[in-house]
């Protein structure tokens, strides 16, 4: 879901181009990178989120509401430290270098590349997406006949825990997997 395969149209694109940071040198350590430094990075990539997000709970006076942001929080705030190897392909070969949408990314050696997936593939692109803009899914849409969109009206966090994930998504999905990848599961 909110699959990027034009990193070149992120904002995390643009501020690794600018970027100053010794990436290389954090990413060369062979300890997984913390939590807290993994939510710092993304904190910059919408730093104005945390602040919305913190008006939204000072003006709501609805229980379930409340319940719903502060478990949303908790949502966000979660993490796993994660290995510099991942990181360095997340970070750099991907969002920096866009080695995907250039067609130079490879895994085992092999060119990963959508034209040779021959599987049911569905890509979700959240329309309202402040991390992963539509125009950095689409050339993903737009490189296999085979691969079906869907567009859901939401943000990044929203496709995965908004209010109206469930219908908007979920139940999209579900109904998906059942049909294609997964048509000997029956709805509960």
């Amino acid at each position: 879901t909110a699959t990027p395969w034009d990193f070149s149209k992120t904002r995390a694109h643009e501020m690794m181009q600018k970027s100053t940071i010794p990436l290389e040198s954090m990413l060369s350590q062979p300890y997984p990178l913390s939590v807290d430094i993994i939510q710092s990075m993304l904190v910059l990539l919408d730093p104005e989120g945390a602040c919305r997000r913190l008006v939204a709970f000072a003006n709501e006076t609805d229980e379930e509401t409340l319940q719903r942001l502060a478990s949303l929080e908790d949502w966000l705030a979660d993490g796993i430290p994660l290995e510099s190897g991942v990181l360095k392909t997340l970070m750099l070969d991907w969002h920096r270098d866009n080695v995907t949408a250039k067609g130079d990314w490879k895994v085992a050696g092999q060119v990963i590349s959508p034209e040779k997936v021959t599987v049911p593939t569905l890509v979700v692109v959240p329309e309202k997406d402040n991390l992963v803009p539509p125009e950095s899914s689409e050339p993903l849409v737009k490189a296999n006949f085979q691969f079906q969109a869907i567009y859901v009206p939401t943000g990044h966090v929203g496709l995965m825990a908004g209010r109206s994930s469930k219908e908007k998504f979920f139940n999209i999905l579900t109904t998906w997997l059942q049909q294609r990848a997964f048509p000997f599961v029956k709805a509960s």
